[in-house]
């Protein structure tokens, strides 16, 4: 129990220090879209049932790569 205090009262100190990477670029998760909400009703359209989801984040990451920032 006191390691685990010991780890939160570290990551706590290194969370608020002063100017701790502001220096460094924002980073952002993207993770793939929820499937199962729109599966019937793509696989009726498109004949196939091929994950849209997962082709919407790559799309995004692409975007967001391109822009730079």
């Amino acid at each position: 129990m006191r390691r685990a205090a010991a780890f939160v009262g570290v990551l706590m100190v290194l969370a608020l220090a002063p100017g701790a990477g502001a220096q460094q670029k924002k980073r952002v998760a993207v993770l793939d879209f929820d499937y199962g909400t729109v599966r019937n009703w793509v696989s009726s359209i498109f004949g196939t049932d091929t994950d849209v989801g997962k082709g919407v984040s790559d799309l995004l990451v692409g975007k967001l790569v391109a822009g730079g920032s």
